[in-house]
This record gives C-alpha cells, structure tokens and sequence, in this order.
C-alpha cells in the first residue's frame, strides 16, 4: 500500500511540475507575442526557441516511474502467484 502511495504521489508530482512547466512557457511566448504584435504565425518559431530541457528530464523520470511500476507489479504478481501455488500443494 504504501509503494503504491509513494508511486502516486511521485506520479502527481511530475504531472504539477510538467504543468506548470508549460504555463511558464506558454505564458511567456503569449507576453512576447503581445509585445512585439508579431504574426500568430511565428508563435510555433517562438515556442521552439524556448528551453525545454525540464521538459525533457520529467518525461525521463516519468518514465522510469513508470517502468519501476510495471517490474513491481510483475514481480509481486509472481510471488503471490508462487504463493498461491505452493499453498494448493
């Protein structure tokens, strides 16, 4: 219960993180765009331009959760399986 807690809350984390990540990033192409009363077009050059490393770190974290996940749950299943089966003979 409690990994399954910690795999959750690490989940949520990242998500927020992710999220508010992109507000900054979009709301700060949105005030340049203001600014410079640029055309709507180069808005997909401005957000290229923008540092998306963080971006690049919390998928990466992400996906290591998630793959932890899915080993732990492989594993625990083959234990309460052997479990089960030992019980039965």
């Amino acid at each position: 219960m409690k990994k399954g807690l910690l795999i959750l809350a690490g989940v949520f984390v990242i998500l927020v993180a992710t999220m508010i990540k992109l507000f900054y990033i979009i709301n700060g192409v949105l005030r340049d765009f203001e600014i410079n009363r640029s055309s709507p077009r180069k808005i997909p050059e401005m957000l290229g331009a923008q540092d998306i490393s963080l971006l690049w770190y919390l998928l990466g974290a992400f996906t290591l959760l998630w793959l932890y996940s899915v080993l732990d749950a492989y594993l625990t299943g083959k234990k309460i399986d052997q479990v089960g089966r030992e019980e039965r003979l």
